[in-house]
């Protein structure tokens, strides 16, 4: 201090600390701190901060990440649950149809086939959403709209699809769709309830497009069909209109 005049009135500056029978103040060690200069003992950083030696005081963690009571540098602060970065940060949310249930700098996990997950920066697989019966998604899928029909299953009018359209052949659900109009465009939405294709249709592909019809001169009883070699050719010399269900829509050709 000013105007000392005896050795006694030396103390340890900031970021040091007088040991036990020392006669000269040693620096702080990495994840310890001392604010203003005295003969008291350093203290030591809480979670959540870190600190070189000789630091006069601890530095926060970067923003989403975490570290132990005591921690020395920046790296000890690792990425909490749900998000994913080196250690050290800097720390980005998991991405929707992704989680992260771990702390540390592994990479967000994917939400499975079959699921679809809205939310950024989840913690777990249980946040992930099954798909509607009868459709599926990809891996890592963000929106039920990624939840497409089945092979041999088209949409549904739903109440959460306001856009959807019934394809000719199918039926709104009551009260599901004010205004329908079934000589509308049919453009079908996605991510709603699946049903079965009818007999006399079939759809080999995943999507939300129509169930198609067997060709003229063949027939199908069969339901959810999802290839055209479930159509059966009509009896020689006889012919039936497309989407025919049955033998006795076949005809004699006169």
């Amino acid at each position: 201090r000013a105007g000392s005049k005896v050795a006694s009135d030396c103390v340890c500056a900031m970021g040091y600390e007088m040991k036990d029978y020392a006669t000269s103040c040693s620096a702080c060690v990495p994840g310890y701190f001392k604010l203003n200069p005295g003969d008291w003992p350093c203290e030591q950083c809480s979670a959540g901060a870190y600190s070189p030696a000789a630091a006069h005081e601890c530095t926060t963690c970067p923003q989403h990440s975490d570290a132990l009571q005591g921690s020395g540098l920046v790296t000890d602060c690792i990425c909490n649950l749900g998000y994913s970065g080196l250690d050290g940060g800097p720390c980005t949310p998991c991405p929707a149809g992704t989680y992260k249930g771990v702390n540390g700098s592994i990479s967000c996990s994917l939400c499975g086939i079959g699921k679809y997950l809205n939310v950024s920066a989840a913690i777990s697989e249980k946040q992930c959403i099954q798909c509607p019966g009868n459709s599926t998604s990809h891996s890592g899928s963000a929106v039920t709209q990624d939840c497409l029909c089945d092979p041999g299953f088209t949409c549904v009018c739903d109440t959460r699809f306001s856009s959807c359209v019934c394809d000719l052949g199918f039926v709104a659900i009551p009260g599901s769709l004010p205004g329908f109009n079934e000589s509308a465009s049919p453009t079908m939405g996605v991510g709603g309830s699946c049903s079965m294709c009818p007999a006399g249709k079939f759809k080999s592909f995943h999507g939300s497009s129509a169930c198609v019809n067997c060709a003229a001169g063949k027939y199908s009883r069969a339901v959810g069909g999802t290839s055209a070699d479930i159509c059966i050719s009509c009896p020689k010399n006889s012919l039936a209109p497309s989407g025919s269900i049955g033998l006795d829509d076949c005809q004699c050709i006169v």
